[in-house]
């Protein structure tokens, strides 16, 4: 009886296991949804260094605040010190894994200050 009970439960890890692999392996290849270019103001950036929790800049597109997920390098790049300026960015709505699972992110790509 015992060895039936480490059976099923030995099962049941390996079930679970290729569950969770599957529902990761929809999250790759990463789906670009749609691009944006459009005129906005930097709020703020947030540089995580925790490997699962993404880095983001805050910017501000007519009146709205939006969250990007952006490497830490190209935030130091980009962004440091230049908080309340102008900037022409191109981003990309992503499908794919971010934090601890697969969902939709908007992805910075690239900036070009105008002030």
């Amino acid at each position: 009886m015992k060895f039936a009970s480490i059976f099923v439960t030995f099962l049941m890890v390996i079930f679970f296991n290729s569950v969770a692999i599957q529902a990761q392996e929809q999250c790759f290849p990463e789906k670009i949804l749609s691009s944006h270019t459009k005129h906005c103001t930097l709020k703020g950036y947030y540089i995580e260094e925790v490997m699962d929790i993404p880095s983001e800049i805050m910017i501000n597109i007519q009146g709205e605040e939006i969250r990007l997920v952006a490497d830490p390098e190209a935030i130091e790049k980009n962004f440091k010190g230049m908080e309340g300026k102008k900037f022409q960015i191109t981003y990309e709505k992503v499908y794919g894994f971010v934090g601890d699972g697969c969902d939709e992110y908007l992805r910075f790509v690239s900036a070009k200050n105008i002030n």
